[in-house]
């Protein structure tokens, strides 16, 4: 029988046998350049599904507020535009009594 995947916050500072499924994000290798390029050490950003699934949800609550903002930008806008239209009608008025 197979083992459930484990998380990666599930893991510990330990000999284990764990299986992890994760999306390599990025990964970042160090190089000696005055001992001839000698790897010296490597970084890797991983994620897993349920750190996936929390950003996905983040970047859901993100793209419904960006869309929230730019509703009210094309309310403002528009109502800067009839104001400036508003304004314009009115500029003969002013001159009358100026």
């Amino acid at each position: 029988m197979a083992k459930a995947l484990d998380f990666l916050s599930d893991l510990q500072n330990s000999r284990s046998s764990s299986t992890v499924q994760v999306s390599l994000l990025r990964f970042w290798d160090a190089r000696n350049v005055r001992r001839g390029g000698d790897l010296m050490g490597v970084d890797m950003l991983l994620l897993d599904s349920q750190e996936n699934l929390m950003l996905r949800q983040q970047l859901e609550a993100i793209v419904q507020e960006n869309s929230l903002l730019k509703q009210a930008v094309v309310k403002q806008q528009k109502w800067q535009r009839e104001t400036e239209d508003q304004s314009q009608e009115l500029q003969p008025l002013r001159q009358l009594f100026t």
